[in-house]
């Protein structure tokens, strides 16, 4: 089990940005983390003429934290975000792939 202390620089540590990992989702800073997953959640829904609304319906996941997570403000757990990602027809990996956002990443992670 680790203590308070090494959880700490373990939370430092992520939240730092490591050499060469600029411009992927690790080397972002929380707040910004959120904004790019958001951002993919709407995009992948608008590209499926999707609305909240139905979003919220198909997922069991209520419009409120869907437009939180969307707006970068919601900090959902991997199981709400799960629902929402089957609801897309995505896989959470493919919501947290690097490669097609890149330019977005490189000017976040400045």
């Amino acid at each position: 089990m680790m203590d308070t202390k090494g959880r700490n620089d373990v939370l430092a540590h992520n939240q730092s940005s490591p050499a060469g990992a600029v411009g992927t989702l690790d080397s972002l800073p929380t707040e910004a983390f959120l904004k790019v997953i958001g951002l993919r959640v709407r995009r992948r829904r608008n590209a499926l003429g999707m609305s909240r609304r139905r979003l919220a319906e198909v997922s069991s996941v209520s419009e409120r934290y869907l437009a939180q997570l969307e707006s970068g403000q919601g900090n959902m757990s991997i199981a709400l975000l799960r629902k929402v990602t089957l609801a897309l027809g995505i896989s959470l990996g493919s919501l947290m792939d690097s490669e097609h956002d890149q330019p977005l990443l490189e000017a976040l992670s400045q």
